[in-house]
């Protein structure tokens, strides 16, 4: 029998239980497993990224700063570490800082007490770049020198582009810094058989919580290989990028797709089921039970 590190059995461990794939990055996919298998999911938490801290060198000062964007929960811990390594504790009051979303928005607690923190309301229909900007014209904040927090090779990194071209459009200086880096984390080929032998007797559902992370998979497996492992499945995004990119690559494959409301029924049970829910663990799990 294969076996593999990160499976949480489900309710009574039944042979039945519903079976739930997390690819969060390393660390992120706990909370959320621990839910599911409290439903009654079978869960395998297998990280598709591993996220590690850039070297604090040459670190943008934040006090010269007149807003620090954060692209990103993960952008608020790598940075805070980053600073913790230079020796700089605490936060310049007078900065605010943004983010898109309330996950990130919470993060931000690491940075010290005080600080004021812009996003989207919780009632935003959207959480993206979007609607931050719509947030900070609202409150007519015009800042001149603005920071933004990142992830991703170099040390730019990359990500929230369009609101850095907002800003430069705006009359604004852009400091871009990259706190994070990803890394693929291995995915031996033998889950391929494990899933399968699942897949025959349950429908399984994916999350996917970045294109990132689906490259990461299919870079190892193959996208022909990972789209099969879908069949007939479900797959979850956090983001309406995301999706379209599972759906290109189902598409691609030979799959065919369809979009899942939350409540409505399953009607096509061999299509590939495609799903859009916020990111927060609360909607994923309603998402997963729906």
């Amino acid at each position: 029998m294969i076996s593999f590190a990160g499976i949480h059995p489900g309710g009574k461990n039944s042979p039945g239980a519903p079976l739930a794939i997390l690819t969060r990055p390393a660390g992120q996919g706990a909370a959320l497993a621990a839910a599911l298998s409290r439903h009654g999911w079978e869960v395998a938490d297998w990280p598709a990224l591993e996220i590690v801290t850039r070297p604090a060198t040459a670190l943008p000062l934040v006090e010269e700063a007149s807003l620090v964007l954060f692209v990103s929960g993960n952008a608020v811990r790598h940075f805070a570490r980053q600073r913790a390594a230079q020796g700089l504790v605490g936060w310049p009051r007078q900065v605010p800082v943004a983010t898109v979303g309330p996950v990130s928005a919470a993060a931000c607690a690491l940075l010290g007490a005080g600080i004021e923190v812009v996003h989207p309301p919780a009632d935003s229909p959207s959480f993206d770049s979007e609607a931050l900007w719509q947030e900070l014209q609202r409150r007519r904040l015009q800042p001149r020198r603005v920071l933004i927090v990142r992830g991703g090779e170099g040390p730019e990194g990359s990500g929230r582009g369009w609101l850095a071209e907002r800003w430069r459009a705006a009359g604004a200086e852009v400091i871009l810094h990259s706190a994070y880096e990803r890394r693929p984390v291995p995915w031996p080929p033998e889950r391929q058989a494990w899933l399968r032998e699942r897949r025959a007797r349950r429908r399984i559902t994916w999350l996917w919580s970045s294109g990132e992370a689906l490259a990461a998979v299919a870079g190892q497996w193959g996208e022909a290989a990972l789209a099969e492992t879908w069949r007939g499945g479900r797959l979850l995004a956090t983001h309406a990028r995301v999706a379209a990119a599972l759906d290109a690559l189902a598409r691609r494959r030979g799959l065919a797709t369809t979009w899942h409301q939350a409540g409505a029924a399953t009607e096509h049970r061999q299509d590939l089921m495609l799903q859009v829910c916020l990111p927060q663990d609360d909607a994923v799990l309603a998402a997963f039970v729906d």
